[in-house]
């Protein structure tokens, strides 16, 4: 498929089909190292074409693809180009916060996290001042499992609960909303909130049952067996403190 689309691409000359092929080697090639190098190719199409909320887009992708390898420096340097670019393009303000939203985790996976808290923080109120549902709900999550991995589940429990409310209200990004659930299992667990547990452990499943998991481009069923896998997992833990 990959080669198929590459050939297709070598005789396109639209830069609008261009964006659009390059945006599907990027999914074909998710979690691969050829993944960078489609998103690059993107950027840089999008941006000689004046496509530039397809060049903020593209750059955020960009931005996690290096978070989830760590390559921090990476981040700084795709948040430098896009911040360069904002004061001549207003709309990329979205994007630049939606990048150091990706430098927050970084700081948060290599367990800098009074970093990664301040950052969090600092970024909340700076989208709240904008209204931009995406970076609130992504710094609400970081805040969580910030206090997540220090141990202060009960702290984690307001943000974790303030983005599940938002991704329901948008009701669009099912992968994101069980991950948070998956959190907040975690944390209802440690604090012994099993009946809250159980409740929300239900209407994971009603997501689940709804078949509406984004496939994989190399098994479209991949998202939904390991999302299972982690439903019941929680359930038997629910199940097993309550004795």
């Amino acid at each position: 498929m990959t080669d198929s689309l590459c050939r297709v691409l070598d005789h396109t000359t639209d830069p609008g089909k261009q964006i659009d092929l390059y945006r599907q080697l990027v999914f074909l090639n998710k979690s691969t190292p050829s993944e960078e190098q489609y998103l690059k190719l993107l950027v840089e199409v999008s941006l000689e074409s004046d496509s530039i909320d397809a060049f903020g887009d593209a750059s955020v992708s960009l931005g996690y693809y290096y978070c989830d390898i760590n390559q921090p420096d990476s981040v700084f340097s795709t948040l430098a180009r896009v911040d360069s670019l904002a004061k001549k393009y207003d709309e990329l303000k979205y994007a630049s916060l939606d990048l150091r939203g990706c430098i927050c985790r970084s700081y948060l996976v290599n367990a800098e996290y009074e970093v990664a808290m301040n950052q969090a923080v600092g970024l909340l109120r700076e989208a709240e001042s904008l209204d931009y549902k995406n970076a609130i709900i992504g710094c609400n999550e970081n805040i969580g499992l910030i206090y997540l991995m220090i141990g202060r589940d009960e702290d984690a429990i307001p943000p974790l609960e303030k983005c599940l409310m938002l991704l329901r209200e948008e009701g669009n990004k099912p992968v994101l909303e069980i991950l948070i659930m998956s959190y907040l299992s975690v944390a209802y667990l440690h604090m012994h909130e099993l009946d809250k547990m159980e409740q929300m452990l239900d209407f994971y499943r009603s997501v689940l049952d709804k078949g509406i998991l984004p496939a994989n481009p190399w098994d479209d069923k991949i998202n939904e067996k390991a999302s299972c896998c982690m439903l019941y997992s929680y359930y038997l833990n629910c199940y097993v403190a309550k004795g």
